[in-house]
């Protein structure tokens, strides 16, 4: 995690919670997740109108082989773009990009498949936050491929 953003990451309650999405995500291919907020806050739900703060969410799953990460990814992929997600380069084999914001905050998702791997990190914080961008993103993501 890049030291600029100040973030630690936090196992509360909250962030155990947010953490069982991944199974809904990438059904049949287990996972794990972590959450990293400033200065180990409680992770807070994005564009829910109060204060936000800057955090990661980092999630992954491998499946038993490529062909299932491919049918699972493009079941996703299908999903998310009905909500305007576009397709993205850079990481992974496949890969897509999600954006949200509100008055008060924005978010970035990256999405991707990397052989039997799923992953995504979404990126989110306040609006006058100016780290909080698609280059940013995309870099936390590469790191994430690099580590797989």
């Amino acid at each position: 995690m890049p030291a600029s953003l100040q973030l630690r990451q936090t196992d509360s309650g909250t962030a155990q919670n947010l953490a069982k999405v991944v199974s809904q995500t990438y059904p049949g291919c287990p996972g794990q997740s972590a959450i990293f907020t400033l200065k180990g806050r409680l992770p807070s739900p994005v564009l829910t109108g109060k204060t936000i703060y800057t955090q990661v969410f980092s999630e992954s799953a491998t499946c038993a082989s490529t062909a299932k990460a491919e049918a699972v990814f493009q079941t996703v992929s299908t999903r998310a773009k009905t909500f305007g997600a576009t397709t993205f380069t850079g990481v992974g084999d496949a890969a897509f990009l999600t954006r949200s914001s509100s008055a008060t905050a924005r978010s970035f998702d990256i999405f991707w498949r990397h052989g039997r791997e799923l992953a995504s990190v979404q990126l989110s914080g306040s609006v006058g936050n100016k780290e909080i961008t698609v280059a940013e993103t995309t870099l936390l993501a590469r790191r994430q491929v690099a580590r797989g």
